[in-house]
């Protein structure tokens, strides 16, 4: 396979172009290795990469995935739920996950340690939109059958009784200081009080469907998207139209930038563009793909832009100059969404074909192997502030940790190596044990405090004290306890699952089993469990 545009930059400025392309082509045989479930010749395929080159290399990034799996293939778990998750969201600082199930249930959920923190917010009715205040003290709810809920987010207790609005709001937005709620059904939109649901401004009516309604960070501007071939801005204090950006098809999505000075916009006129959000105009040249672009989204900084099409295909381009920074980031079926990481260093893009997929968002390489699902109800989202990436299928819903963006440690093609030795399916390399050991005694010893770092000590810290994950704030053994003081079926099941190699802890797990299938009463269960 040919060197791609963006490895043939990575050449000028390596040792040598014949040093990177070696790296880019072991990248490759460790990329196809990883995807046919070889990984230990993965792992000395990413750790010749390494050696050859290790500035920009996303065999890092790999390598990262298939050792962390090895060491401990277990993640933090929103656990345990019966019902399928039909979406979860971040709050803006990142701590905690509103989460939406199919049985008409809301939760918050602590983002790190996948303790449940409000809810169940229950409901009568099907929930069909959702939304956080801006300063993650408020849920709004809005069902299908008319009536709009508001949740206090740390108690997961009513904060006024419901109102009824004449339609169902299909999409909802909550103002910064909780005080309005911004809302459409089919083609007209509403502007409300939160508390009382009173009209606070005469409604608007498009021709055709409303598909995006937002407020902008700074409770300036609100947001309007439709079927009508163009998004508009408007007074969210009075409902007055301020500006419409036209496209030549519908508005697929549009979102304020992170610090609420532009607006961008995607369309099935196969374009995104960005807009002032003070006046309206447009900033620059559109940003095009062959097919409708479905979704698009600024970079946290707002320096870069995703755009997610029905061509297949996703693409980073600059958001000043309209530069494409990436090759197209090719999935097998059309494109539903995607995102940054927190860093900006990662994008995610979700396919129809059953996937999502993690890439460089300077490289446009993947880092590393699809996220496969089987539910047709599933999402991912990015940690607005952590390296984490959120997946919900079905009844589950996992924090996944992402690779460090630093360069690539030197120690990193070495315990490539190493861990590839320790695979049952590998018996033809020996490896040097005195030089494994003299690195797990630097990285212990060692008070740098870098992503890659905290990874070695991970990786070579005992059972006992090791994290659940690289990025967990929890050790194994405190999660394992936690699952257990949930004291359900599902809790303990994953609690089993996750503990085949630590006999004592089966033994509090079996304990727990037994006590709660014979009905035993759940305080006492919890005492026998952490005993």
């Amino acid at each position: 396979m040919p060197l791609t545009s963006t490895a043939a930059k990575a050449a000028s400025s390596a040792d040598g172009p014949g040093q990177s392309q070696a790296a880019y082509i072991h990248y490759l045989l460790a990329l196809r290795f990883a995807t046919d479930g070889i990984k230990h010749e993965a792992l000395r395929e990413a750790a010749a990469s390494l050696r050859a080159q290790r500035e920009g290399n996303p065999a890092a990034s790999l390598a990262f995935q298939l050792i962390a799996e090895q060491r401990q293939n277990i993640h933090i778990r929103l656990c345990c739920v019966t019902a399928n998750f039909i979406g979860a969201k971040f709050s803006a600082d990142g701590a905690r996950i509103l989460t939406v199930l199919d049985d008409n249930t809301l939760s918050v959920w602590d983002a790190h340690t996948g303790e449940q923190t409000a809810g169940l917010m229950h409901h009568d009715n099907e929930v069909v939109a959702v939304a956080w205040s801006a300063d993650g003290h408020r849920v709004v709810a809005s069902l299908n059958d008319g009536t709009v809920h508001l949740w206090g987010a740390s108690s997961g207790q009513p904060l006024h009784l419901p109102f009824h609005t004449v339609k169902p709001l299909s999409h909802i937005a909550l103002s910064p200081d909780g005080k309005r709620v911004l809302g459409s059904a089919g083609g007209e939109v509403y502007l409300l009080d939160a508390v009382t649901g009173e009209v606070l401004s005469p409604k608007l009516t498009y021709h055709d469907d409303v598909n995006v309604v937002a407020l902008s960070n700074d409770g300036k501007h609100a947001l309007i998207g439709t079927d009508d071939d163009f998004a508009e801005l408007l007074d969210p204090m009075t409902g007055k139209r301020l500006h419409r950006m036209v496209h030549g098809n519908a508005i697929f999505s549009a979102t304020f930038s992170p610090d609420s000075r532009f607006v961008l916009t995607s369309s099935g006129d196969h374009t995104a563009k960005i807009w002032d959000a003070n006046t309206g105009a447009q900033q620059g040249r559109d940003f095009t793909q062959t097919g409708p672009i479905s979704d698009a989204e600024f970079s946290p900084d707002a320096t870069h832009i995703l755009t997610i099409s029905h061509d297949h295909t996703a693409r980073v381009w600059d958001a000043r100059t309209g530069s494409a920074l990436t090759p197209l980031l090719q999935h097998n079926a059309p494109l539903i969404d995607g995102g940054f990481s927190g860093d900006a260093s990662l994008v995610f893009t979700r396919g129809r074909d059953q996937s999502m997929r993690i890439w460089s968002a300077v490289t446009g390489e993947a880092t590393m192997l699809p996220i496969h699902y089987n539910s047709n109800k599933n999402g991912a989202e990015f940690s607005p502030t952590d390296s984490s990436l959120l997946v919900t299928d079905g009844n589950t819903a996992e924090i996944l940790d992402m690779p460090p963006s630093d360069p690539a440690p030197v120690w990193l093609a070495d315990l490539a190596e190493f861990t590839a030795s320790r695979s049952r399916f590998s018996q033809s390399a020996t490896p040097d044990l005195s030089k494994i050991e003299k690195m797990r005694d630097d990285l212990l010893a060692s008070q740098r405090d870098d992503p890659w770092t905290r990874f070695g000590k991970w990786y070579f810290s005992t059972p006992d004290q090791r994290t659940v994950s690289p990025w967990s704030k929890l050790s194994l053994q405190q999660y394992v306890d936690q699952l257990i003081a949930l004291n359900t079926k599902e809790s303990l099941i994953y609690a089993r699952q996750i503990t085949f190699e630590h006999p004592a802890w089966a033994l509090k797990i079996d304990a727990a089993q037994k006590a709660l299938s014979s009905g035993i009463p759940q305080q006492q269960t919890k005492r026998e469990a952490v005993r």
